[in-house]
């Protein structure tokens, strides 16, 4: 799954924030802007719903104290924020994807009762299918934290577990296309390596930021909610290197 880096596009007023992102946007379809709300008053060619959703500071208030934005902050008298709206939708989509992968594990299974001949042994077929569910099972769980633990506030550091935790899967990706022609594939083993090197910068992010966080964040249910957020991170790429590893022992058994 290579999907769940946030990007963000920063910039002074009239930089030209808007026209990057739209140059972006048109360039890569598969990437998704997050709509904001806003109190400021639309300006001339801006449309509600495509730029910002524009919003009374009344009705943006409320919102607030009905905890609906993931993130806000007010900047020259104006509120911004992003709603948690993005985080239910995004949640769907992920368990959409966890859904797929639960029936493409079914498919394999189903067709090894099936098949009288496999490539390799079944048990290797069925261990690795598992393996490679439980990398979307473990994603979901991290969107389902922060949702039901109502986070509103991103900590830099997650992001930077969240950088590797995509990484992984692309590599895990790339290791798969390989992995259907194992056998004269030259660069199978360099994709191995670099998910086991992957997941070692993911267990020192995670010590780092596990560090960080109880030393110096000071509300108690905040702590325990991006504990289960950091740890369900990492084994994101745990299960990323379980994958590698199966695939690993398969070659050399195969070899």
């Amino acid at each position: 799954m290579n999907k769940g880096t946030l990007v963000v596009i920063s910039g002074f007023s009239g930089a030209g924030k808007g026209t990057v992102l739209s140059q972006v946007l048109a360039r890569r379809p598969d990437l998704y802007f997050s709509v904001s709300f806003t109190t400021r008053p639309p300006r001339e060619g801006e449309k509600d719903g495509v730029n910002y959703h524009f919003v009374t500071r009344q009705a943006f208030q409320e919102r607030i104290e009905r905890g609906e934005f993931l993130e806000y902050a007010e900047y020259v008298g104006n509120f911004y924020g992003t709603s948690m709206a993005v985080i239910r939708e995004k949640l769907d989509d992920m368990h959409k994807v966890e859904h797929a992968a639960d029936e493409k594990k079914h498919e394999v299974l189903d067709a090894l009762v099936k098949a009288f001949i496999t490539p390799i042994e079944r048990e290797d077929i069925i261990l690795l299918s598992q393996n490679i569910d439980e990398v979307t099972d473990k994603i979901e769980d991290v969107m389902l934290r922060l949702y039901y633990n109502n986070i509103q506030s991103i900590r830099p550091d997650s992001l930077e577990l969240v950088s590797i935790v995509v990484k992984s899967c692309d590599m895990v990706k790339l290791m798969l296309k390989e992995f259907a022609s194992f056998r004269h594939s030259k660069s199978l083993r360099d994709h191995i390596i670099a998910i086991n090197t992957l997941e070692e910068q993911a267990d020192q992010v995670f010590v780092t930021s596990m560090r960080e966080l109880h030393t110096t964040c000071t509300d108690p249910l905040q702590v325990l909610a991006w504990h289960e957020v950091y740890v369900h991170l990492e084994l994101c790429t745990d299960d990323c290197e379980h994958v590698a590893d199966v695939v690993d022992n398969i070659v050399m058994e195969n070899s």
